[in-house]
């Protein structure tokens, strides 16, 4: 297939610019690039100065201004596919880019509708090799149940490795659970992830090859959002407030959690977390059931904030060796620290021994 596939208009330039040369059509769409569609200069980011090479690459097609693949495009041979400007996915057909590895959407104006959302998400699901999506301007609202993912491997798009949406507030139970080569999430504008309540499959829920989640306006994490991602080394959430049931469980390779504000610890959220070392919760006031359970990296725990700490909260941490938390807590601590093997110190919110502990 001919190297160049672009197609569209840039800054009026209309039929004249469609019927240029190739060299005069990749330098017009450089200028259009850098000075009107903001979105897509940076996601190409030090591409920009090769923007001229992207253009003329094989397998490469630019729709500027337009979402129908102009004809005679030999779709199986597509391997990026950019959307930039006024563009809609209703009408797009890929069926027959079997070959697809990045989809971008860029610089669209207005957020998508409903319909438009579900497109995409059936378009994705179509791809089997499919590895990079990136969709600016969501429209301001969630991202739907199953938008991704499914309860079941075979029905998600399980070749996706990096996601970017932004303008999506909200992450639904299953939106990419069993994305299970989902490796890098970035959704910066979610507000909540999951729900609170059921148990029904997490917004993330065995996504086991995700490396890292930071969601930085995120006030709530729900039941079993990353559940079994057990890949997952570090967690960042800086304003959460709410840590759902299961949350975490079973993520074995988490490292660090930071959480400065979360005010509850749900059920098992943490469990199994093995190769976590220091918990470290300022604000929390509430540590669920088993939250830390087999935790057996676990070393030292912080909630100064704490007033309850349920039972079996740090069962089976056998390195855990330190913790702080209020005098005035409600702890029972034979059970909170149930086949603990260490002599624990526990410490006041100021950083005073009050007492150790023997399991």
């Amino acid at each position: 297939m001919g190297g160049n596939m672009l197609a569209g208009n840039v800054n009026g330039v209309g039929e004249a610019f469609n019927n240029a040369t190739s060299y005069i059509r990749r330098n017009m769409v450089l200028w259009g690039f850098v000075f009107d569609y903001p979105e897509f200069v940076d996601y190409l980011g030090d591409r920009r100065k090769t923007v001229v090479d992207l253009q003329s690459q094989e397998n490469t097609l630019v729709l500027v201004g337009q979402s129908s693949v102009p004809t005679g495009t030999v779709l199986g041979d597509i391997k990026e596919l950019y959307l930039v400007g006024n563009w809609s996915p209703t009408g797009l057909d890929i069926a027959g880019c079997t070959g697809l590895v990045t989809l971008g959407m860029f610089d669209g104006g207005v957020g998508l509708d409903s319909d438009q959302r579900s497109k995409i998400s059936s378009l994705v699901k179509g791809q089997k090799k499919l590895q990079n999506l990136i969709v600016m301007n969501w429209g301001g609202v969630e991202i739907a149940e199953g938008a991704f993912g499914s309860t079941s491997a075979s029905n998600s798009a399980k070749s996706l490795v990096k996601v970017i949406i932004n303008k999506a507030i909200s992450i639904q139970n299953e939106a990419f659970s069993r994305c299970e080569n989902l490796i890098t999430v970035s959704i910066p504008d979610a507000v909540t992830i999951g729900i609170l309540s059921g148990s029904a499959y997490g917004p993330f829920e065995y996504c086991i090859n995700l490396k890292t989640a930071s969601f930085p306006v995120a006030e709530s994490i729900g039941n079993y959002a990353f559940y079994g991602c057990n890949a997952l080394q570090a967690a960042s959430f800086p304003v959460a407030k709410e840590i759902g049931s299961y949350a975490f469980n079973c993520c074995y390779a988490l490292q660090a959690a930071s959480f400065p504000i979360a005010e509850e610890i749900g059920v098992q959220a943490f469990y199994c977390c093995s190769a976590l070392q220091a918990a470290s919760f300022p604000a929390a006031e509430s540590i669920g059931d088993k939250a830390f359970r087999y935790c057996t990296a676990l070393q030292a725990a912080s909630f100064p904030a704490a007033t309850s700490i349920s039972d079996y909260a740090f069962r089976n941490c056998p390195a855990l060796q330190e913790i702080t938390y209020p005098q005035g807590a409600s702890i029972d601590k034979r059970y909170a620290f149930y086949g603990c093997t260490q002599t624990i110190r526990i410490l006041n919110p100021n950083g005073s021994l009050r007492e150790t502990y023997n399991g």
